[in-house]
């Protein structure tokens, strides 16, 4: 007779722990979960940090083939990598290590760093090198990155005599300036391709080392490279820049922008980047766009505005 009572008993004790450990793993789960999204949100933090506040594109000095450029004399008799810059490009690259103090160090107390990345073609280091030596030591982040996909457009001129080059230039006019690929070189669609390269991997490179929220990026490069990686970071066809000119030892400036996706309806947030006033007048990109017309109050709405319209890109990093 005491049998259907021990059963209740221990029918209650069951449902009494089924019901504890089920309560349990709720919470543990809710505690998982919430751990989780703590070490997300960390992760995504640091990365964000990692985000350079600038990015800034830098073509090499006067080489000895831009200083012979109307008969291509350098440019036939010199393999490409190994061509020099000549003292007018040094005194425009250490004008140009003046110009970036200004530009990464506006105030005199200011002890903001930046990486340097650069092409392995020997007017690049030089320049490099030279810019260098007007910066202050302390400025580096880490060793320089020599990276191959910042060297410059092939037009496989050594060894050619000059009349092959200007019939190769005329029939470039001719089959479109992006499309044609000189012989045993590269067309500049080929060059934009390693732009779009460099700049997926662009990321990578930022996990390797530390950024601060005050520091930049600068890349001494060329003038086809450095073309194309500004329509990337435009969000433009190679076309857009095409074979533009562009000044020896210029300077192009992409801002960061901190974007409030809630501006546009959205959720989140987003990093992009944004030519500066000076940059967007020397690339001559349509009158000033509304980034340099912000104020603090709109930043976000027009930061917005830009990822929408793809004015900023396609850097953008989103959380």
């Amino acid at each position: 007779r005491r049998l259907p009572r021990q059963s209740s008993e221990c029918h209650f004790l069951f449902s009494l722990f089924e019901t504890w450990t089920m309560q349990s793993a709720v919470v543990y789960g809710i505690a998982a979960v919430t751990a989780v999204a703590a070490v997300m949100l960390a992760t995504r933090r640091q990365r964000r940090r990692r985000l350079p506040r600038r990015i800034v594109l830098v073509r090499h000095g006067e080489s000895r083939g831009n200083a012979t450029s109307a008969t291509k004399e350098d440019y036939r008799k010199t393999q490409d990598h190994l061509i020099e810059i000549t003292e007018t490009g040094r005194e425009q690259a250490m004008a140009a290590g003046e110009a970036l103090r200004a530009i990464l160090r506006p105030e005199p107390t200011s002890t903001a760093k930046a990486k340097f990345f650069v092409s392995p073609y020997k007017r690049c280091t030089e320049t490099l090198d030279t810019i260098l030596s007007v910066l202050p030591p302390d400025i580096r982040v880490g060793e320089i990155t020599i990276d191959n996909l910042l060297r410059e457009y092939d037009r496989g001129y050594y060894g050619q005599s000059h009349e092959d080059i200007m019939a190769w230039n005329a029939a470039r006019k001719a089959h479109g300036a992006c499309q044609f690929r000189y012989p045993n070189g590269e067309s500049l669609e080929d060059v934009y391709g390693r732009a779009s390269a460099w700049v997926a991997l662009f990321r990578t490179y930022l996990d390797v080392g530390y950024l601060g929220d005050d520091e930049s990026v600068v890349v001494v490069c060329h003038c086809g490279l450095m073309s194309q990686v500004a329509n990337r970071l435009l969000g433009k066809p190679a076309e857009f820049l095409g074979v533009r000119s562009i000044p020896n030892c210029a300077i192009f400036v992409f801002d960061r922008h901190d974007v409030a996706m809630e501006a546009g309806g959205g959720a989140g947030s987003a990093v992009c980047y944004s030519p500066d006033p000076a940059t967007h007048d020397l690339l001559q990109l349509p009158p000033a766009t509304e980034a340099h017309a912000a104020t603090a109050d709109d930043a976000s709405q027009t930061a917005y505005r830009l990822v929408e319209a793809r004015a900023a890109g396609p850097l953008v990093f989103s959380d």
